[in-house]
Protein backbone atom coordinates (compact mmCIF):
# COMPACT_ATOMS: atom_id res chain seq x y z
CA UNK A 1 0.00 0.00 0.00
CA UNK A 2 0.98 3.38 -0.46
CA UNK A 3 1.28 6.16 2.02
CA UNK A 4 -1.50 8.24 -0.21
CA UNK A 5 -3.72 5.60 0.03
CA UNK A 6 -3.04 5.51 4.21
CA UNK A 7 -3.61 9.59 3.54
CA UNK A 8 -6.73 11.24 5.07
CA UNK A 9 -9.38 12.68 3.16
CA UNK A 10 -10.53 15.40 5.49
CA UNK A 11 -6.63 16.29 5.62
CA UNK A 12 -6.02 16.16 2.17
CA UNK A 13 -9.08 18.52 1.62
CA UNK A 14 -8.03 21.26 3.77
CA UNK A 15 -4.83 21.28 2.25
CA UNK A 16 -5.84 22.15 -1.10
CA UNK A 17 -7.93 24.72 -0.02
CA UNK A 18 -4.94 26.50 1.76
CA UNK A 19 -3.40 26.19 -1.11
CA UNK A 20 -5.99 27.51 -2.97
CA UNK A 21 -6.36 30.92 -0.73
CA UNK A 22 -4.44 33.79 -1.42
CA UNK A 23 -4.67 36.85 1.35
CA UNK A 24 -3.80 39.57 -0.42
CA UNK A 25 -1.48 42.65 1.66
CA UNK A 26 -3.87 45.80 2.12
CA UNK A 27 -2.46 48.88 3.22
CA UNK A 28 -5.42 50.86 4.30
CA UNK A 29 -6.16 48.05 7.04
CA UNK A 30 -3.16 47.65 8.85
CA UNK A 31 -3.33 51.51 9.42
CA UNK A 32 -6.74 51.07 10.68
CA UNK A 33 -6.08 48.42 13.44
CA UNK A 34 -2.64 50.39 14.25
CA UNK A 35 -4.79 53.32 14.70
CA UNK A 36 -7.34 51.54 17.08
CA UNK A 37 -4.43 49.77 18.64
CA UNK A 38 -3.61 53.61 19.04
CA UNK A 39 -6.73 54.33 20.39
CA UNK A 40 -6.62 51.48 23.23
CA UNK A 41 -3.41 52.76 24.38
CA UNK A 42 -4.24 56.36 24.97
CA UNK A 43 -7.54 54.88 26.66
CA UNK A 44 -5.12 53.39 29.24
CA UNK A 45 -2.99 56.22 29.17
CA UNK A 46 -5.82 58.41 30.08
CA UNK A 47 -6.93 56.22 32.52
CA UNK A 48 -3.90 55.91 34.57
CA UNK A 49 -3.78 60.18 34.23
CA UNK A 50 -7.72 60.26 35.48
CA UNK A 51 -6.16 58.28 38.57
CA UNK A 52 -3.46 60.28 39.60
CA UNK A 53 -5.61 63.46 38.99
CA UNK A 54 -7.46 61.89 42.08
CA UNK A 55 -4.74 61.17 43.79
CA UNK A 56 -3.39 64.72 43.28
CA UNK A 57 -6.83 66.36 44.14
CA UNK A 58 -7.23 63.96 47.56
CA UNK A 59 -3.88 65.23 48.80
CA UNK A 60 -4.82 68.59 48.23
CA UNK A 61 -8.15 68.40 50.10
CA UNK A 62 -6.47 66.30 52.64
CA UNK A 63 -3.47 69.08 53.59
CA UNK A 64 -6.33 71.88 53.10
CA UNK A 65 -8.26 70.10 55.66
CA UNK A 66 -5.11 69.69 57.96
CA UNK A 67 -4.41 73.03 58.11
CA UNK A 68 -7.99 74.02 58.95
CA UNK A 69 -7.99 72.11 62.10
CA UNK A 70 -4.86 72.72 63.29
CA UNK A 71 -6.22 76.68 62.62
CA UNK A 72 -9.62 75.58 64.83
CA UNK A 73 -7.31 73.78 67.65
CA UNK A 74 -5.20 77.00 68.01
CA UNK A 75 -8.31 79.40 68.41
CA UNK A 76 -10.23 76.70 70.67
CA UNK A 77 -6.82 77.06 72.90
CA UNK A 78 -6.98 80.69 72.85
CA UNK A 79 -10.67 80.48 73.93
CA UNK A 80 -10.47 78.19 76.53
CA UNK A 81 -7.91 80.17 78.14
CA UNK A 82 -9.47 83.31 77.94
CA UNK A 83 -12.82 81.36 79.88
CA UNK A 84 -10.57 80.04 82.71
CA UNK A 85 -8.65 83.28 83.10
CA UNK A 86 -12.74 85.63 83.86
CA UNK A 87 -13.40 82.84 86.05
CA UNK A 88 -10.90 83.06 88.51
CA UNK A 89 -10.97 86.76 88.31
CA UNK A 90 -12.42 88.13 91.60
CA UNK A 91 -15.73 89.16 92.20
CA UNK A 92 -14.74 93.22 93.20
CA UNK A 93 -12.21 94.58 91.51
CA UNK A 94 -9.12 96.10 93.07
CA UNK A 95 -8.84 100.00 92.63
CA UNK A 96 -5.79 101.28 90.35
CA UNK A 97 -2.94 102.41 92.49
CA UNK A 98 -3.25 105.69 91.38
CA UNK A 99 -6.67 105.81 93.02
CA UNK A 100 -5.58 104.50 96.52
CA UNK A 101 -2.54 106.84 96.35
CA UNK A 102 -4.95 109.81 95.88
CA UNK A 103 -8.02 108.92 98.53
CA UNK A 104 -5.34 107.39 101.08
CA UNK A 105 -3.53 110.69 102.89
CA UNK A 106 -7.61 112.12 103.23
CA UNK A 107 -8.77 109.58 105.22
CA UNK A 108 -6.23 109.06 107.62
CA UNK A 109 -6.73 109.84 110.99
CA UNK A 110 -4.14 112.40 111.94
CA UNK A 111 -2.59 111.84 115.77
CA UNK A 112 -2.46 115.00 117.77
CA UNK A 113 1.44 116.32 117.64
CA UNK A 114 3.51 116.05 120.66
CA UNK A 115 3.76 119.27 120.97
CA UNK A 116 -0.22 119.96 121.70
CA UNK A 117 -0.24 117.17 123.79
CA UNK A 118 2.47 118.73 126.18
CA UNK A 119 0.78 121.61 126.28
CA UNK A 120 -2.91 119.72 127.38
CA UNK A 121 -1.01 118.34 129.81
CA UNK A 122 0.68 121.39 131.64
CA UNK A 123 -2.57 123.17 131.58
CA UNK A 124 -5.17 123.54 135.26
CA UNK A 125 -8.04 120.46 134.88
CA UNK A 126 -10.76 123.10 134.80
CA UNK A 127 -13.22 120.49 134.34
CA UNK A 128 -12.28 118.20 137.26
CA UNK A 129 -11.25 115.67 134.80
CA UNK A 130 -8.38 113.96 134.48
CA UNK A 131 -5.61 114.87 132.68
CA UNK A 132 -5.19 111.88 130.81
CA UNK A 133 -9.47 111.73 130.01
CA UNK A 134 -8.95 115.21 129.12
CA UNK A 135 -6.31 114.06 126.35
CA UNK A 136 -8.08 111.56 125.15
CA UNK A 137 -11.77 113.22 123.92
CA UNK A 138 -9.22 116.04 122.51
CA UNK A 139 -7.81 113.53 120.33
CA UNK A 140 -11.20 111.82 119.80
CA UNK A 141 -12.97 115.26 118.92
CA UNK A 142 -9.74 115.72 116.25
CA UNK A 143 -10.21 112.15 114.53
CA UNK A 144 -13.85 112.59 114.55
CA UNK A 145 -13.56 115.77 112.96
CA UNK A 146 -11.73 114.88 109.96
CA UNK A 147 -13.93 112.15 109.51
CA UNK A 148 -16.80 114.09 109.18
CA UNK A 149 -15.51 116.39 106.87
CA UNK A 150 -13.99 113.71 104.29
CA UNK A 151 -16.98 111.58 104.70
CA UNK A 152 -19.22 111.16 101.27
CA UNK A 153 -22.55 109.65 100.83
CA UNK A 154 -23.17 105.79 102.34
CA UNK A 155 -21.30 103.73 99.65
CA UNK A 156 -19.75 100.17 100.13
CA UNK A 157 -16.51 100.35 101.94
CA UNK A 158 -13.01 100.37 99.88
CA UNK A 159 -10.17 101.71 102.85
CA UNK A 160 -10.55 101.71 105.61
CA UNK A 161 -8.01 103.37 108.57
CA UNK A 162 -8.12 103.95 111.95
CA UNK A 163 -5.81 105.96 114.07
CA UNK A 164 -3.37 103.60 116.00
CA UNK A 165 -2.38 103.02 119.95
CA UNK A 166 0.28 106.07 121.50
CA UNK A 167 2.05 104.94 123.80
CA UNK A 168 3.55 107.38 126.55
CA UNK A 169 6.99 106.34 126.06
CA UNK A 170 6.81 107.74 123.03
CA UNK A 171 6.00 111.33 123.93
CA UNK A 172 9.55 112.15 125.13
CA UNK A 173 8.19 114.37 127.84
CA UNK A 174 10.22 114.53 130.92
CA UNK A 175 7.84 116.14 133.96
CA UNK A 176 4.56 114.48 132.16
CA UNK A 177 2.39 112.80 134.70
CA UNK A 178 0.11 111.07 131.98
CA UNK A 179 -1.19 107.48 132.81
CA UNK A 180 0.79 105.21 130.97
CA UNK A 181 -2.26 103.95 129.23
CA UNK A 182 -3.19 106.65 127.40
CA UNK A 183 -4.05 106.21 123.87
CA UNK A 184 -5.64 107.73 120.84
CA UNK A 185 -7.41 105.89 118.55
CA UNK A 186 -10.79 106.62 116.16
CA UNK A 187 -13.89 105.73 117.58
CA UNK A 188 -14.93 104.02 114.34
CA UNK A 189 -13.28 103.16 111.42
CA UNK A 190 -13.56 105.64 108.54
CA UNK A 191 -15.01 104.27 105.12
CA UNK A 192 -14.48 105.77 101.86
CA UNK A 193 -15.97 105.18 98.19
CA UNK A 194 -14.23 105.61 95.42
CA UNK A 195 -14.80 108.49 92.85
CA UNK A 196 -16.67 107.82 89.94
CA UNK A 197 -13.92 107.15 88.01
CA UNK A 198 -13.82 103.80 89.51
CA UNK A 199 -17.00 102.44 87.40
CA UNK A 200 -14.67 102.73 84.31
CA UNK A 201 -11.86 100.33 85.22
CA UNK A 202 -11.46 97.49 83.22
CA UNK A 203 -10.18 93.95 84.11
CA UNK A 204 -6.73 92.57 83.02
CA UNK A 205 -8.95 90.09 81.32
CA UNK A 206 -10.95 92.38 78.93
CA UNK A 207 -7.88 94.82 78.51
CA UNK A 208 -6.14 91.37 77.32
CA UNK A 209 -9.23 90.50 74.90
CA UNK A 210 -9.02 93.86 73.79
CA UNK A 211 -5.66 93.99 72.98
CA UNK A 212 -5.61 90.49 71.32
CA UNK A 213 -8.65 91.98 68.75
CA UNK A 214 -6.82 95.06 68.53
CA UNK A 215 -3.81 93.36 67.25
CA UNK A 216 -5.44 90.67 64.76
CA UNK A 217 -7.43 93.67 63.11
CA UNK A 218 -4.00 95.48 62.65
CA UNK A 219 -2.63 92.47 60.67
CA UNK A 220 -1.89 93.27 56.83
CA UNK A 221 -5.51 92.38 54.47
CA UNK A 222 -7.07 91.94 57.67
CA UNK A 223 -8.90 95.60 58.81
CA UNK A 224 -10.01 98.12 56.80
CA UNK A 225 -7.92 101.32 57.70
CA UNK A 226 -4.03 101.66 57.28
CA UNK A 227 -4.04 98.16 55.69
CA UNK A 228 -2.49 96.63 52.04
CA UNK A 229 -5.37 96.51 49.36
CA UNK A 230 -3.06 95.41 46.60
CA UNK A 231 -0.86 92.28 46.32
CA UNK A 232 0.77 90.74 43.60
CA UNK A 233 0.92 86.79 43.15
CA UNK A 234 3.28 84.77 41.32
CA UNK A 235 1.19 81.48 40.31
CA UNK A 236 1.91 78.29 38.55
CA UNK A 237 -0.06 75.03 38.28
CA UNK A 238 -1.08 71.69 36.13
CA UNK A 239 -3.32 72.20 33.71
CA UNK A 240 -5.99 69.34 32.17
CA UNK A 241 -8.19 70.08 29.50
CA UNK A 242 -10.78 68.00 27.17
CA UNK A 243 -13.12 69.72 24.62
CA UNK A 244 -16.49 68.71 24.70
CA UNK A 245 -16.68 66.41 27.29
CA UNK A 246 -15.21 65.52 30.73
CA UNK A 247 -14.08 61.86 30.07
CA UNK A 248 -11.53 62.32 27.48
CA UNK A 249 -8.83 64.27 29.03
CA UNK A 250 -5.28 63.79 27.08
CA UNK A 251 -1.61 64.94 28.21
CA UNK A 252 -1.64 67.87 31.02
CA UNK A 253 -0.20 71.50 30.42
CA UNK A 254 0.68 73.70 32.20
CA UNK A 255 0.06 77.28 33.47
CA UNK A 256 2.51 80.34 34.75
CA UNK A 257 1.59 83.80 35.19
CA UNK A 258 1.02 86.68 37.62
CA UNK A 259 -2.24 87.93 39.51
CA UNK A 260 -3.05 91.23 40.90
CA UNK A 261 -5.61 91.18 43.99
CA UNK A 262 -7.69 94.49 45.38
CA UNK A 263 -9.11 93.75 48.60
CA UNK A 264 -12.72 95.59 49.05
CA UNK A 265 -12.97 95.16 52.33
CA UNK A 266 -12.51 92.10 55.45
CA UNK A 267 -14.51 89.30 53.42
CA UNK A 268 -14.64 90.62 49.62
CA UNK A 269 -11.57 90.53 46.91
CA UNK A 270 -11.20 91.20 43.18
CA UNK A 271 -8.36 90.04 41.12
CA UNK A 272 -7.06 90.34 37.59
CA UNK A 273 -4.20 88.04 35.35
CA UNK A 274 -2.33 87.29 33.19
CA UNK A 275 -1.20 83.38 32.69
CA UNK A 276 0.72 81.75 30.11
CA UNK A 277 -0.87 78.42 29.83
CA UNK A 278 -0.22 75.61 27.41
CA UNK A 279 -2.96 72.94 26.63
CA UNK A 280 -3.06 69.91 25.61
CA UNK A 281 -6.17 67.75 24.41
CA UNK A 282 -7.96 65.06 22.18
CA UNK A 283 -11.15 65.66 20.27
CA UNK A 284 -13.28 63.59 18.06
CA UNK A 285 -15.18 64.64 14.80
CA UNK A 286 -18.29 65.68 16.43
CA UNK A 287 -15.95 67.68 19.14
CA UNK A 288 -13.50 69.59 16.67
CA UNK A 289 -15.36 71.66 13.87
CA UNK A 290 -12.49 73.23 11.66
CA UNK A 291 -13.71 75.21 8.79
CA UNK A 292 -15.24 72.25 6.07
CA UNK A 293 -13.60 73.58 3.25
CA UNK A 294 -10.41 72.20 4.96
CA UNK A 295 -11.42 68.39 4.39
CA UNK A 296 -10.02 66.85 1.48
CA UNK A 297 -13.50 65.18 -0.15
CA UNK A 298 -15.42 66.50 2.84
CA UNK A 299 -13.78 63.30 5.06
CA UNK A 300 -13.45 64.95 8.17
CA UNK A 301 -10.69 63.00 10.91
CA UNK A 302 -11.39 60.81 12.90
CA UNK A 303 -9.39 62.18 15.56
CA UNK A 304 -7.72 65.38 16.32
CA UNK A 305 -4.65 66.18 19.19
CA UNK A 306 -4.38 69.70 20.19
CA UNK A 307 -0.86 71.44 21.79
CA UNK A 308 -2.29 75.12 21.93
CA UNK A 309 -0.19 77.70 23.51
CA UNK A 310 -2.68 80.54 25.03
CA UNK A 311 -2.65 83.49 27.36
CA UNK A 312 -5.41 83.29 30.10
CA UNK A 313 -6.71 86.54 31.63
CA UNK A 314 -9.23 85.51 34.46
CA UNK A 315 -10.90 88.91 35.99
CA UNK A 316 -12.65 86.91 40.27
CA UNK A 317 -14.60 87.87 42.53
CA UNK A 318 -13.42 85.81 45.84
CA UNK A 319 -15.07 85.83 49.12
CA UNK A 320 -13.10 84.90 52.38
CA UNK A 321 -15.74 82.88 54.19
CA UNK A 322 -13.31 81.33 57.08
CA UNK A 323 -10.77 82.89 58.48
CA UNK A 324 -8.20 82.39 61.08
CA UNK A 325 -5.42 84.25 62.43
CA UNK A 326 -3.09 83.46 60.09
CA UNK A 327 -5.09 81.63 57.35
CA UNK A 328 -8.47 81.62 55.49
CA UNK A 329 -10.61 79.72 53.16
CA UNK A 330 -12.27 81.48 50.23
CA UNK A 331 -14.38 80.67 46.70
CA UNK A 332 -13.97 82.76 43.68
CA UNK A 333 -16.34 83.00 40.61
CA UNK A 334 -15.73 85.07 37.12
CA UNK A 335 -14.64 84.94 33.74
CA UNK A 336 -11.46 84.69 31.66
CA UNK A 337 -10.77 85.54 28.15
CA UNK A 338 -8.29 83.22 25.88
CA UNK A 339 -5.56 84.92 23.22
CA UNK A 340 -4.31 82.09 20.95
CA UNK A 341 -0.92 82.24 20.84
CA UNK A 342 0.12 78.96 18.64
CA UNK A 343 -1.84 76.46 17.72
CA UNK A 344 -1.10 72.56 16.40
CA UNK A 345 -3.20 69.88 15.64
CA UNK A 346 -2.62 66.74 14.78
CA UNK A 347 -5.03 64.30 12.40
CA UNK A 348 -5.71 60.69 11.91
CA UNK A 349 -8.52 59.15 9.79
CA UNK A 350 -10.40 55.78 10.29
CA UNK A 351 -8.78 55.37 6.50
CA UNK A 352 -5.72 56.73 6.14
CA UNK A 353 -4.61 58.42 2.57
CA UNK A 354 -1.52 60.21 1.59
CA UNK A 355 -3.89 63.33 0.38
CA UNK A 356 -5.71 63.61 3.55
CA UNK A 357 -4.38 66.86 5.63
CA UNK A 358 -1.97 65.75 8.56
CA UNK A 359 -1.29 68.79 10.22
CA UNK A 360 -2.00 72.24 10.82
CA UNK A 361 0.52 74.67 13.13
CA UNK A 362 -0.35 78.81 12.87
CA UNK A 363 0.61 81.63 14.76
CA UNK A 364 -3.10 82.96 14.96
CA UNK A 365 -3.36 85.36 17.65
CA UNK A 366 -7.26 85.50 17.74
CA UNK A 367 -8.97 87.00 20.96
CA UNK A 368 -11.65 85.16 22.47
CA UNK A 369 -13.48 87.32 25.16
CA UNK A 370 -15.48 86.29 28.29
CA UNK A 371 -14.98 82.46 26.47
CA UNK A 372 -14.94 80.52 30.11
CA UNK A 373 -16.42 80.50 33.27
CA UNK A 374 -13.98 80.67 36.56
CA UNK A 375 -14.93 78.52 39.79
CA UNK A 376 -12.17 78.39 42.52
CA UNK A 377 -12.31 77.23 46.03
CA UNK A 378 -8.74 78.06 47.92
CA UNK A 379 -6.81 77.85 51.00
CA UNK A 380 -4.51 80.80 52.03
CA UNK A 381 -1.48 80.92 54.79
CA UNK A 382 0.64 84.26 55.80
CA UNK A 383 4.13 83.22 56.53
CA UNK A 384 4.63 86.62 57.37
CA UNK A 385 2.52 90.47 57.43
CA UNK A 386 3.57 90.88 53.78
CA UNK A 387 4.30 87.22 52.28
CA UNK A 388 1.32 84.57 51.72
CA UNK A 389 0.71 80.99 50.11
CA UNK A 390 -2.16 80.17 48.19
CA UNK A 391 -3.18 76.42 46.82
CA UNK A 392 -6.36 76.92 44.28
CA UNK A 393 -7.84 74.07 42.97
CA UNK A 394 -9.79 75.63 39.91
CA UNK A 395 -12.51 74.48 37.30
CA UNK A 396 -13.15 76.15 33.62
CA UNK A 397 -16.80 75.87 31.88
CA UNK A 398 -16.56 76.81 28.23
CA UNK A 399 -19.00 79.17 27.63
CA UNK A 400 -18.22 79.91 23.84
CA UNK A 401 -16.27 78.21 20.81
CA UNK A 402 -12.64 79.16 21.31
CA UNK A 403 -9.61 78.25 18.95
CA UNK A 404 -9.47 77.45 14.88
CA UNK A 405 -11.00 74.26 15.54
CA UNK A 406 -13.89 75.97 17.38
CA UNK A 407 -14.25 73.57 20.43
CA UNK A 408 -15.85 73.79 23.69
CA UNK A 409 -12.91 73.78 26.12
CA UNK A 410 -12.96 72.41 29.35
CA UNK A 411 -9.63 72.74 31.57
CA UNK A 412 -9.43 71.80 35.80
CA UNK A 413 -6.14 71.68 37.96
CA UNK A 414 -4.54 73.48 40.54
CA UNK A 415 -2.87 77.19 41.34
CA UNK A 416 -0.02 77.26 43.75
CA UNK A 417 1.03 81.21 44.50
CA UNK A 418 3.47 83.27 46.48
CA UNK A 419 2.08 86.60 46.97
CA UNK A 420 3.02 90.08 48.15
CA UNK A 421 0.64 92.70 49.98
CA UNK A 422 1.86 96.35 48.69
CA UNK A 423 1.56 98.26 51.66
CA UNK A 424 -0.95 101.18 51.33
CA UNK A 425 0.07 103.21 54.31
Amino acid sequence: MTDSNNQDPLEEFFQKKSGDYDISYREEDWKSLEGRLDTLDAQFAARRRRRLAAAAVLAIVSLLSYFIYMNYQEINSLNEQLSRQEQQEPATAPAPDSLAEKTAPDNEAQVPDIADIEELANETDVTGKSESNRISETASRETEGIASANQPEPTPPVIQTSARNLAISELECKDCKLSESASFESPEPITQQAPNTYSAYTSPVTAMAEEQNSQKVSRPGISEKGVSKFSVGFVLGPDMSTAGNLNNFYDPGSKIGLTVDYKINRNWAVSLGAIRSKVNYKAGSREYNAPSAYWYNGIEAAQTRAQCVLIDIPINLSYRFLQGEQSRLYASAGLSSYIMLNEDYRFSYSNEQPEFPQRWNEDTGTTHLMSNANLSVGYEYDLTESVSLRAEPFFRLPIREVGWGNVNLYSMGSLFSINYNLNTY
